[in-house]
């Protein structure tokens, strides 16, 4: 046997491996819906795979990091993969991408013996189902419209927002009890969005009517479908002639991830064709930013100055896009899309995650002196958070030892017997 004090020691530095190793690594992608209940067969790998040795039994181990809590388990002699008791949220687990991007967690699994080793990464695919209702930012949106407004005039009404995706999301807005005086349209933007719009379909008189009350709601497309509704109040207001107009309405800017708190990051310019009141111009964020950039970033109201309100990492989150409206307090606001790409510096170490093929016992893998050449260890996985150049690494074993690692996925090594073990001569 080894020694049970020798330890193994991996040091990670800056070239980046590409290639999968011939016959050791093989992928498997799959779809699982988020929300099923335990032990949902999702699939078989030595059918899958087309595994099926009929000289030596298959023994499958799923390779994961002590502490993790895994989403699938795979049955050690069939290969096949089940649901766990863990709970599979697309939202939670995927909580910080956008909306369009699709959702995925991956896991490895080792198909052993050592002489038909091979290291399955497999990638789920998370669906979404139909778990959330859409929601308004507010139970009660009130709305200004100066009285002069001329029929067929259009109004923003902030938006519902939905976590889910797809046809899951946020499909149909309907107004209840419009009163013949307004009506309802929907604006899709590029990315998807829908944005409910109010028609003013009738000429409005304040001194014969300053309020109207209704109600709006929004649907999703799931089956059943979700709604919710909010209560949409009018006002009609004297006369505001002109709404603000920004002097760009799409920004791309670019701020490292280490700049301070406080720092600049667009000054925004809209002005307004009125007078004295009806000219002041008031910017604030759309309800459709989200929460998460609404920490990091803050606009002067009054300035239209967007400022780092709290410390940023690229790695959490790399871009965000930021939907301002400048108001004159009535009229329908003008909008500007501020796209935040945030910058890497060299501010992460790389890691490295060490996931066991062999069990160690109280941290310590023991060996045989008799192990066979090319005995798999463990699956070492690097990773640096950091991109393009301060993000390449490279893996390696410390000291002159009989073990080495073999790349098998990007930034991934099998760490193996690199010849014969003697215990003596290791004592």
């Amino acid at each position: 046997m080894l020694d049970p004090g020798m330890e193994l020691y991996l040091a990670a530095a800056a070239v980046l491996v590409v290639f999968v190793a011939p016959g050791l690594g093989q992928e498997k992608d799959y779809t699982v819906r988020e929300e099923l209940p335990e032990n949902v067969l999702i699939g078989n790998l030595v059918r899958d795979l087309n595994l099926s040795d009929a000289n030596l039994p298959l023994v499958f181990k799923l390779v994961y990091k002590t502490g993790d809590t895994p989403l699938i388990r795979v049955e050690d002699s069939t290969g096949e993969l089940f649901t766990t008791s863990h709970r599979i949220d697309r939202e939670k687990l995927c909580a910080n991408i956008y909306s369009e991007t699709r959702c995925f967690y991956e896991v490895e699994v080792a198909v052993l013996p050592n002489e038909v080793f091979k290291l399955v990464k497999m990638r789920f695919l998370i669906e979404d189902i139909n778990d959330n209702a859409p929601l308004f930012p507010s139970t009660v949106i009130n709305i200004s419209i100066p009285e002069n407004t001329v029929v067929n005039s259009r109004y923003s009404i902030p938006s519902a927002v939905d976590p889910d995706v797809g046809v899951n999301g946020i499909q149909h807005y309907e107004l209840l009890k419009g009163q013949n005086v307004f009506g309802l349209d929907i604006i899709e933007t590029p990315e998807g969005d829908k944005w409910p719009q109010l028609i003013v379909q009738q000429n409005l008189d304040r001194e014969q009517k300053d309020t109207y009350v209704m109600k709006i709601k929004v649907e999703d497309g799931g089956v059943p479908p979700r709604s919710s509704t909010a209560i949409l109040q009018i006002t009609v207001t004297d006369v505001n002639d002109n709404r603000p107009v920004f002097k760009e309405s799409e920004i791309d800017v670019h701020i490292p991830e280490n700049a301070p708190v406080g720092t600049s990051v667009i000054q925004l310019h809209a002005t307004d064709a009125d007078l004295g009141p009806n000219a002041v111009v008031r910017f604030f964020f759309s309800n459709q930013v989200s929460a998460l950039a609404r920490r990091l970033f803050t606009i002067d109201s009054a300035t239209g100055l967007i400022t780092v309100r709290q410390p940023l990492d690229r790695e959490e989150f790399p871009v965000h896009k930021l939907t301002v409206l400048a108001s004159d307090g009535s009229s329908t606001p003008s909008r500007a899309v501020v796209t935040i790409n945030i910058t890497d510096v060299n501010d992460n170490v790389p890691t490295i995650d060490t996931r066991y093929i062999i069990n160690p016992v109280n941290g310590t893998v023991l060996l045989s002196e008799n192990a066979p050449l090319n005995t798999k260890i463990a699956l070492i996985t690097v990773t640096d958070q950091d991109s393009d150049l301060n993000g390449k690494l490279t893996c390696f074993t410390d000291h002159d030892v009989p073990f080495r690692l073999k790349p098998v996925f990007d930034n991934q090594f099998l760490l193996e017997t690199a010849a014969l073990l003697d215990y003596e001569s290791t004592r």
